[in-house]
């Protein structure tokens, strides 16, 4: 019996580090998801009109996930959720093009921040930065991404390569 209980304390004591290491590793997930959507994101719409932001979501046209098999943009946005009291930010298809993600999950805050840069014929934005908070009572995380095209697209992106031309 004794080396039952060692054995039922033994496995709880790996569950609460897998629990911490996937605490602390949110940020290792997330982050490729963020810089996959935001990598080529456009903040305005077609006649260059900005798309809807504030301090709970970010609305923006991105490349079409592959899994879609289309080319293009669709539209998305960033969203702060509430979810059994704790906060969650999911990626989400403005259009039901694609189902939501959930990015980040079980935070104590979450926030969105971007920096607009001003440019000749209008703005963009130059970093979004996404802080959160968990629940465990650790150290606030940031996640900063650059998005590679402005407003108006300085550049032709390539969906193939998915990079810029001049």
């Amino acid at each position: 019996m004794l080396g039952a209980i060692t054995m039922v304390i033994a496995g709880l004591g790996d569950d609460l580090r897998e629990s911490e290491a996937f605490g602390g590793n949110q940020t290792q997930q997330a982050r490729p998801i963020l810089e996959s959507a935001l990598a080529g994101a456009r903040f305005a719409d077609e006649n260059f009109t900005p798309l809807p932001r504030s301090e709970n979501s970010l609305s923006f046209r991105m490349i079409a996930p592959a899994a879609l098999q289309s080319q293009g943009y669709v539209q998305a946005s960033l969203q702060i959720s509430n979810r059994a009291g704790a906060k969650a930010l999911l990626l989400q298809s403005i259009s039901n093009t694609f189902p939501a993600v959930e990015i980040l999950s079980g935070q104590k805050d979450i926030g969105i921040e971007y920096v607009e840069v001003p440019e000749n014929d209008g703005e963009f934005i130059g970093t979004v930065v996404i802080s959160y908070h968990g629940q465990a009572g650790g150290s606030a995380n940031q996640i900063k991404i650059h998005p590679k095209i402005n407003g108006r697209g300085a550049c032709v992106f390539d969906v193939i390569s998915q990079r810029c031309r001049s």
